[in-house]
């Protein structure tokens, strides 16, 4: 019987020792593992990151850029960090600071093979991750690119962070979608939204306000897929739209009528074109040109009806008056 005073080791010390010497079972051999320890410890470790896998698609459900010849489509992707600094007096600061998902492109080296001819050896794989946003660097763009109408991000997205996309180009014929879309969980989502009441975001390299809207979330050890959908851009107009009609065109009569009719031209083989022809409109005349001498002024009649009369009636009484005096004199001469 131990007495009371008697100190017993802790197992925390015992414990890694019978381990070490294995003096509680056989030391090596393929009942090793099988071997009853009073004393374990052990850690489980859950996987954080998760992939992230987007696809370009229409509003039919085809999908875009993955022909040869059609446009890729580039996206802005961030979340918001927080840094901490310490000042030369040793105040710690701690800031928040936006960061961008950039590719970075795989580092190849020339070697020269054993037959004299070079060649590139991959020296470090490309990936994708994450610098922080300076307006002041022009060499960074600031955004990822997909490959064959799709972006396939790996293990650079972590559960329980809030990320941000935003479409920066889309394919050529297709229209921009400017909603900055959320990637995160739905509570943190509802907390941002409803209960903070934040219904649009800035994204910082643009400095352009956009709506936001929920697109799912990541989760360690698994792949957020989404369509990402893109409507066509509205037709533009024809410059020359073609009216129709022919001889008859406007009411005018005739085939061989240059009010409506049109005449044809060859534009390759197989292919004939229309081309309106335009009546002939008449020359005009530079008004410098016309003679203001004998232009009734406004308000005037064309012509003077009362002074004719007048004048009409003077040269008929001078025309009396002269025969009267003709007369006079024939018989003064009698």
């Amino acid at each position: 019987m131990l007495d009371k005073n008697t100190k017993l080791p802790h197992l925390s010390a015992t414990a890694p020792f019978t381990m070490a010497t294995n003096i509680d079972g056989p030391r090596a051999d393929n009942d090793y593992h099988n071997t009853a320890w009073n004393w374990y410890s052990s850690m489980v470790l859950k996987q954080q990151d998760g992939t992230f896998n987007l696809t370009k698609v229409d509003t039919d459900g085809s999908q875009l850029g993955d022909d040869e010849g059609e446009g890729q489509t580039s996206f802005y992707l961030w979340y918001i960090d927080s840094k901490t600094e310490t000042d030369e007096q040793g105040n710690q600061k701690t800031t928040d600071v936006t960061k961008y998902c950039v590719y970075v492109d795989p580092v190849y080296e020339t070697v020269e093979n054993k037959d004299g001819t070079k060649s590139q050896k991959l020296v470090k794989d490309g990936y994708y991750g994450w610098v922080e946003y300076d307006p002041d660097n022009k060499e960074l763009n600031y955004t990822v690119s997909t490959t064959n109408g799709t972006l396939n991000i790996d293990y650079a997205l972590l559960e329980g962070v809030v990320y941000y996309l935003q479409e920066k180009a889309a394919p050529d014929g297709y229209k921009v979608d400017s909603n900055i879309y959320v990637i995160c969980d739905e509570e943190s989502y509802q907390q941002m939204t409803a209960e903070k009441g934040v219904s649009s975001v800035i994204n910082p390299a643009t400095g352009v306000e956009s709506a936001v809207v929920y697109m799912g979330a990541i989760k360690g050890g698994e792949t957020l897929k989404v369509n990402f959908v893109n409507g066509k851009t509205a037709p533009k107009p024809d410059p020359t739209p073609d009216h129709g009609g022919g001889g008859s065109h406007g009411g005018h009569g005739g085939g061989g009528s240059s009010s409506g009719g049109k005449k044809t031209t060859s534009a390759g083989p197989g292919t004939v074109t229309e081309e309106p022809v335009l009546p002939e409109q008449p020359a005009e005349v530079p008004i410098e040109n016309i003679p203001a001498q004998g232009l009734p002024k406004t308000g005037e009649d064309g012509v003077n009806t009362s002074a004719l009369m007048l004048t009409l009636g003077l040269i008929a009484s001078a025309y009396v008056w002269m025969s009267g005096r003709r007369e006079e004199e024939e018989n003064r001469k009698n």
